[in-house]
This record gives C-alpha cells, structure tokens and sequence, in this order.
C-alpha cells in the first residue's frame, strides 16, 4: 500500500520555526517541515503544495512535508537507514539543502554527513554504505557531483555575511543549506553569493542591496 497522503495543498495559515499549518476546506494541518522548506514556503494567506509523509506511532500521527519530491525522497532513504528515525533526518535535510546532501552521500562525505545534530561518525558511515548506490539508481532525485567543501572557505564566507550585517547562527545555516552546484567552485565567494540568494525571501531588501555591493 502507498502512501495514505501523498501531497497538500491549500493555504498557509502560520509557520514557526519549523513547523508549518496549512488549511484545507476549513482543516488545518500541522506538518513538520525542514528548513530548506520552511525558507522556501510563501507568506500566510498565499496557496502552496507540499509532499508529504505520514508517520503513525503509538505516541501519535506526525505529518512531514516536503518542497519537492526530491527531498521527500531523500527523507525516504534516510529513515530505512537503521538508527536513524524521523527527527535525524529532518536534521540532516535542515542542515545540508538536498543537493549536498544527495551529493555527501554518494560521494562518502562522512565529514559533511557529521553537521547535522545527532549524527555521528558511526552513523554517517552507515549512511553512505546503505545509500551510496541507492541513492544513485533513484529516478526522483537529480544527479549531483560529489561535493567537497573546505572548512575555511566555508568559515570565510560566513565572516563575510556577518560583516554585510547578519548574524553568525543566520549566516552559517545560510551557507550550509544554500544550494551547491557541479559548475561551481565552492570558493567563500561563491559561497555568499549563493547563501545571500537563500538569505533574500527572509529579508529581501538586505538582501539586494548586499547582492549590489558584490
């Protein structure tokens, strides 16, 4: 049997942190959603679809959602990995974007596997050798490169954003989660470029006017 809810949509009504309520027909839905989804979703008041995963315990229901399918794939693959449930997933989707985590992945990135909270050495290491073919012979994830980020240029590009006015915490999840693609080169410079284009929908006027004084 396939999933009971495959996807919703309707209006959103709130988000807090990372959580998210949408309301269907005068129902309101609670789903937990990543931060790379919650930085994408659109203001209260305006449509929105989200894919989703329903997890029933004996300590209740949780409904995840999911921007696209890709990442709502990637959830899949994480929670058949034995050790890690629902909530370490989430965390590995809310610290690395989909790509780079796809990438890590595959590409045996323990280190980058590591950031997330509760993920260990032994953990991310049984990541890679449970996903690392899987993940490739997927029709719903997108094919990524291996992704290899230095420590420094990710700390520079951290300095750099809060030199442009943003906080530590904001700039370094901005830099972790913003996209990282193959024609890239991963540099601090490409790094804030990137992370300011995640930073724009939280706060677009900044935003801009740092995306200029580039």
């Amino acid at each position: 049997m396939g999933p009971v809810i495959a996807f919703l949509r309707g209006i959103i009504v709130a988000t807090q942190g990372e959580t998210a309520i949408i309301e269907i027909n005068g129902i309101g839905f609670l789903l937990q959603v990543s931060a790379w989804t919650a930085n994408r979703l659109p203001p209260p008041g305006t449509e929105v679809k989200l894919y989703t995963h329903l997890i029933s315990r004996e300590d209740g229901s949780f409904l995840y959602g999911f921007y696209d399918q890709s990442e709502l794939e990637l959830f899949r693959f994480l929670i058949s990995v034995g050790g890690v449930g629902p909530k370490a997933a989430m965390g590995l989707l809310s610290t690395l974007n989909p790509e780079t985590l796809q990438a890590a992945v595959t590409g045996g990135n323990v280190e980058m596997l590591k950031r997330a909270p509760g993920i260990g050495r032994k953990t991310a290491e049984r990541i890679v050798l449970e996903l690392k073919d899987r993940l490739g012979k997927s029709t719903l994830l997108k094919k990524t490169a291996p992704v290899e980020i230095s420590i420094t240029e990710e700390n520079d590009a951290v300095a750099a954003l809060i030199a442009l006015g943003y906080g530590e915490a904001e700039a370094r999840k901005a830099v972790q989660q913003a996209p990282t693609p193959a024609d890239i080169t991963n540099t601090a410079a490409d790094m804030v470029r990137a992370a300011l284009k995640q930073l724009s929908a939280a706060n677009p006027g900044l935003a801009a006017r740092n995306q200029e004084a580039l």
